[in-house]
């Protein structure tokens, strides 16, 4: 886990700092871990801290960040979503950097969580989906109630080894908003 406590900065300018640094920190957990060495391949945020840092401009008001080419982003592709989950359209640190709005803020300060890791590294199974009917549930109407479950398990390869993430203060939601 990366943590940085100051105030939000999308690059220091000298040296290594704000989240450019933090991102390469926890991509180098990863390639440090005892026994283990992975090469980080992506980045997911929240798309408020994506659009935040994809608004990000220099002194002379040019973009930090510049779409690149998606290079058919594979390991988090599906069949129903052929544009891609969440794919922004940017690489930072080498790392291709995704929106998903299902990643939880962390402490009571609502701090944004970034994360990062090897998706060839994780694993899912999922079942096929099992529709079921529980006929007249509602004594009342004789509405019978449908839904579908579907049984999935996560497997990550290397354990803790194939995650890092990054929060603190610095990455606040107000921060972002």
């Amino acid at each position: 886990m990366v943590t940085d406590n100051g105030t939000f900065k999308l690059v220091e300018t000298s040296g290594v700092g704000g989240l450019y640094g933090d991102i390469k920190k926890a991509k180098m957990k990863l390639a440090d871990g005892a026994g283990v060495r992975l090469k980080g391949t992506h980045c997911f945020a929240i798309p408020d801290l994506v659009g935040h840092i994809g608004a990000w401009g220099d002194a002379q008001g040019r973009p930090v960040l510049v779409p690149d080419f998606d290079d058919n982003q594979l390991p988090i592709r599906s069949s129903s979503d052929p544009a891609g989950e969440g794919f922004s359209g940017y690489m930072i640190e080498g790392l291709a950097l995704y929106e998903n709005a299902n990643v939880p803020n962390v402490g009571t300060t609502s701090q944004t969580q970034v994360i990062v890791t090897r998706c060839e590294d994780i694993l899912l199974f999922a079942g096929a989906p099992i529709p079921y009917v529980w006929p007249e549930t509602y004594s009342t109407t004789l509405q019978a109630e449908l839904g579908v479950r579907q049984y999935v398990a996560v497997v990550v390869k290397h354990g803790a080894s194939a995650v890092s993430t990054i929060t603190g203060t610095a990455f606040a939601t107000s921060n972002f908003t």
